[in-house]
């Protein structure tokens, strides 16, 4: 197990930006209809990168992947359909440098620092 905890890096602000994150949660009523319950967290601090080719080849169905990009940070992303407190929710969206970005992919990275997390996303939206 490495003896390195990166989580201190994580905030500086020579590495660091800060980014929004949507994330709405889906429950089923009675009548079998599906609701979402919207949530927005802002301020969020963890560092962006470009994403690297092997995440591009993990998605193959998605040929324009100009815009995927990697994040890690302390604050617990979700992809779609992930479980928090008996609830389903959707794919965080991250709003980032005035885009949007979809969790594809989430890796627990917790033996580099506590909570620390390195997520893949996606552009939303070439325009």
């Amino acid at each position: 197990m490495p003896f390195l905890d990166v989580t201190d890096v994580l905030k500086d602000p020579d590495f660091a930006t800060t980014f929004s994150v949507a994330r709405s949660a889906t429950t089923v009523g009675n009548d079998g209809e599906t609701a979402l319950t919207p949530s927005t967290f802002t301020g969020i601090v963890g560092v962006v990168t470009p994403a690297n080719s092997n995440d591009l080849k993990r998605m193959a169905e998605v040929e324009r992947l100009t815009g995927a990009i990697a994040i890690h940070t302390t604050f617990t992303l979700m992809a779609g359909g992930a479980q928090t407190d008996g609830t389903t929710v959707t794919a965080d969206v991250v709003t980032w440098n005035g885009r949007q970005y979809s969790i594809f992919a989430v890796d627990d990275w917790t033996q580099f620092g506590a909570g620390f997390v390195r997520a893949t996303a996606t552009m939303l939206s070439l325009t």
